[in-house]
């Protein structure tokens, strides 16, 4: 069987589905009897598609995945990552307003199976008024070691707990929600680490955010 996973982009830059849709497909490519490709732009040939499956909403790219397999005949799962939580419909509502009216609903409308990340996404495709099957599958990370700590740090470290935020560092991710959060608890014995890409130049707001509000020194 072929499978053609559809995404804007590959760069590393737009962390997120970049990541997990790489793994995600080196997993089924392992899969007995299935291929799997990557379509990263427009092309020919699409008849050859079987099934679609296009990660994200609103790129045009994922419109002309959603319309190639409408004329084609093509069973298509739509993963929208995200994309159609309350925070994110509220990032640029007026344009996605506009886009779901001219044709971001009809493409979500016509998929065959939607992929949610969680229980709590998969309740808000529900309330989104969409009624097709979900399969919640969560994001397969790999976790790569990191060097081997001394004796003495290992100890230090071992009375000590971490809150991991792992992300792109953007406006609509909430970090800065997250460190007036911290800086109000102060939980005790806790280190905030934040990985991932800066976006825009957000990380150092959010650091400067973290020096206003004193927490500099609980941020790993």
């Amino acid at each position: 069987m072929l499978i053609d996973l559809v995404i804007p982009g590959l760069s590393l830059a737009s962390c997120g589905p970049t990541r997990t849709i790489a793994q995600l497909s080196a997993a089924l490519a392992g899969c007995e009897d299935t291929e799997v490709r990557l379509i990263s732009q427009a092309r020919t040939g699409v008849d050859t598609l079987l099934p679609l499956h296009s990660n994200g909403i609103w790129h045009p790219l994922n419109h002309w995945c959603a319309r190639a397999a409408r004329r084609h005949d093509i069973p298509l799962v739509i993963q929208p990552r995200g994309m159609l939580e309350p925070w994110a419909l509220g990032w640029r509502a007026t344009k996605k307003r506009l886009a779901l009216a001219l044709y971001q609903r009809r493409d979500l409308e016509s998929a065959a199976l939607l992929v949610a990340t969680a229980e709590q996404e998969a309740e808000n495709l529900r309330r989104f008024g969409l009624r097709q099957p979900i399969a919640i599958i969560p994001n397969g990370v790999d976790l790569l070691g990191g060097k081997v700590a001394s004796t003495s740090e290992a100890a230090a470290r071992k009375s000590l707990r971490y809150a991991l935020f792992l992300s792109r560092v953007h406006p609509i991710k909430g970090l800065e929600n997250l460190l007036r959060v911290w800086a109000k608890t102060q939980p005790q014995d806790w280190i905030l680490q934040i990985a991932g890409p800066d976006e825009g130049r957000h990380l150092g707001q959010v650091l400067a955010l973290a020096e206003r509000l004193g927490d500099r020194d609980t941020l790993g």
